[in-house]
């Protein structure tokens, strides 16, 4: 189904270190979307439950050769972007219709998005920065209140 919402992005890349998705980046050729999911904050939100914030990245980038030059790279940029706006609007969508449960609606429309430029991966693109709230998307009160029934 990825496929067919973005044509264009030809690998999705996946690794907990830099190491890692280094390893795999260096292996492919063309466009990538990477997603990092970022720390959760939780706070009480006063009737035993939690408001919880996650930061999530979601970066569309294209690995260019050595030889690259100028041109190049800004047609990367400009095809990375377009990759990156049907991606951020699919989410908006889908927020829209609460098939993110996780993800309050107003979190996608409050968003960043910064140019992604890596020597070490040879990549450039654009990454979708999002704050993404929702009430205790981990279950831990529910769980919590069941442990301690027994």
């Amino acid at each position: 189904k990825e496929k067919e919402l973005v044509p264009e992005i030809e690998n999705y890349v996946y690794g907990q270190s830099f190491d890692e998705l280094k390893q795999r980046i260096d292996k492919l050729t063309g466009s990538f979307l990477f997603v990092d999911y970022g720390e959760v904050d939780m706070q009480s939100d006063g009737r035993r439950s939690f408001e919880c914030t996650q930061r999530i990245a979601v970066t569309v980038a294209m690995k260019l050769p050595n030889t690259s030059d100028m041109l190049e790279r800004i047609i990367a940029n400009d095809r990375t972007l377009q990759m990156l706006s049907k991606i951020h609007a699919r989410i908006m969508a889908d927020a829209e219709r609460e098939e993110l449960y996780w993800m309050d609606r107003d979190s996608v429309a409050n968003c960043e998005i910064i140019p992604f430029v890596s020597a070490e991966l040879q990549s450039y693109g654009w990454t979708l920065m999002l704050s993404a709230t929702g009430a205790d998307i981990l279950d831990t009160h529910r769980m919590s209140r069941k442990m301690m029934k027994g």
